[in-house]
């Protein structure tokens, strides 16, 4: 009885274990729309795609950007003229705003704002129930003038006289957050070297003008 009971069970293992277990969907990269424009291009993936129209279609997208020219993008994001779907999720960037009209922006991490000569940065999101592919992406990194309320002090926290320690403060007085600033300070002292600067870079533009850059993410806006 029990060789009978093991020659069942050895025999029910087998046969489960021809049995192979077929992928949804191939997982090939395929380009779906290129988009050029100064400087830069943009390249449409679909790199895997699961379910029906009866119980809901996913597609994975991976966007691709690289810079062709010779300088840095700095603080890339881009425009859509609709993201032709609902993303669920994404990696490497983050959505900023999506209108009633459809158009639709993303913009970079932080981390990854910047993209060098010859360099290509990835973005890859689940889009829910696609429509299609995007007629328009276009890089969309100016810069806004400024309408934001705020202010800016310094504030000096420790001075050994030819030297010291200060730190600088801007403060968001308006009811938005600032995503992304540069900040140009006009000084009434000589700055001669700027030994260490925490948070932004530091530049002399040479002419009395201090110019700082900071790339903030989202969690880290300025409110």
């Amino acid at each position: 009885m029990r060789k009978r009971i093991l020659s069942l069970i050895l025999t029910i293992a087998i046969v489960f274990g021809t049995i192979n277990v077929l992928p949804l969907t191939a997982s090939a990269a395929e380009l779906l729309a290129t988009f050029t424009g100064d400087n830069y291009r943009i390249e449409y993936y679909e790199t895997n795609r699961w379910g029906d129209e009866m119980w809901g279609l996913t597609q994975v997208v991976e966007i691709r950007i690289t810079n062709t020219g010779n300088e840095v993008i700095e603080n890339w994001a881009l425009a859509f003229d609709n993201f032709c779907g609902s993303i669920n999720g994404i990696w490497s960037g983050a959505v900023m705003a999506k209108t009633e009209s459809g158009l639709a922006y993303m913009m970079n991490q932080g981390w990854n704002a910047d993209i060098h000569p010859g360099e290509t940065k990835y973005i890859s999101y689940p889009l829910e129930n696609p429509t299609g592919v995007p007629e328009k992406i276009v890089m969309a990194q100016e810069r806004l003038p400024n309408f934001f309320d705020y202010d800016v002090s310094l504030t000096v926290d420790n001075d050994w006289g030819e030297v010291f320690m200060g730190s600088i403060t801007v403060r968001n007085k308006s009811d938005k957050p600032i995503k992304f600033w540069d900040l140009t300070i006009d000084t009434n002292f000589t700055i001669d070297e700027i030994d260490t600067a925490w948070t932004a870079p530091m530049i002399d533009s040479g002419n009395g003008c201090l110019l700082g850059k900071i790339l903030l993410q989202t969690p880290c806006n300025v409110v």
